[in-house]
């Protein structure tokens, strides 16, 4: 299971985290409202998911180098099947 795939391409077994949800989330983070941990229970990320999102986070979202509009965009597309799951880990340097 990977973050990735529970946002764009969730396998059978794996519970879809929606995007619209998720990018909400990554912007309160962003501005102080919510806590990482608080992010790391509401999606039931997993010991894995938790290690990659922190990982990401600080160095897509906190530096400037991905925002979050740019974050919904691309998700959207990729859950829309306009973007392949590599085709969105590419652009969001996953």
């Amino acid at each position: 299971m990977s973050l990735l795939t529970r946002l764009v391409a969730p396998s059978e077994t794996e519970e879809r985290i929606a995007v619209h949800t998720f990018v909400a989330a990554m912007a309160e983070l962003k501005r102080g409202h919510v806590t990482v941990n608080q992010v790391f229970v509401e999606f039931d990320l997993s010991v894995a998911e938790q290690s990659q999102l922190t990982t990401w986070y600080v160095a897509e979202i906190v530096s400037g180098n991905i925002t979050i509009d740019e974050l919904h965009e691309v998700l959207l597309l990729g859950e829309a099947e306009l973007y392949s799951a590599n085709a969105v880990k590419d652009r969001l340097n996953l």
